[in-house]
């Protein structure tokens, strides 16, 4: 059985205020993630391990890759439905609930995802340096 955890404990865990958290899950559902995220019987949101791995991923690009909150929670809405598709491609439709409840997997598959977008962004920015250092020596 998945194990779930309140606002406050996840808002200790990611290092974050609660008003902070409560903002960026509040733009998270607005993107589409709302149904992923659990309720009690007093409507107070319950978080599973993919949902905190899922805001981890969302706090690093806000953080690290100057995202915005919005434009970081379009980024943590695409990742899951692109690996929920693939998942449907691969004929494994049946697993995909399990394969949601594994925190620890999904949250290397975002690394992943993270680490390769950080890393193109890096020689985006070097090749754009190398150009412009190029075109500068060429006009003297």
């Amino acid at each position: 059985m998945e194990h779930f955890k309140q606002l406050k404990q996840v808002a200790e865990e990611l290092n974050v205020t609660v008003s902070s958290l409560r903002g960026y899950v509040t733009v998270l559902e607005q993107e589409g993630y709302s149904s992923h995220i659990q309720r009690d019987s007093r409507n107070h949101r319950l978080f599973s391990e993919k949902n905190i791995a899922r805001l981890k991923h969302m706090i690093h690009l806000i953080k690290n890759a100057t995202y915005t909150i919005q434009e970081a929670a379009q980024d943590s809405v695409q990742n899951t439905d692109m690996i929920h598709e693939s998942l449907k491609k691969n004929n494994h439709s049946e697993n995909i609930e399990n394969f949601s409840a594994e925190g620890n997997v999904q949250e290397l598959i975002e690394l992943n995802r993270m680490m390769f977008k950080e890393i193109k962004s890096l020689n985006d920015k070097i090749s754009l340096k190398i150009h412009c250092i190029k075109v500068i020596t060429q006009n003297y």
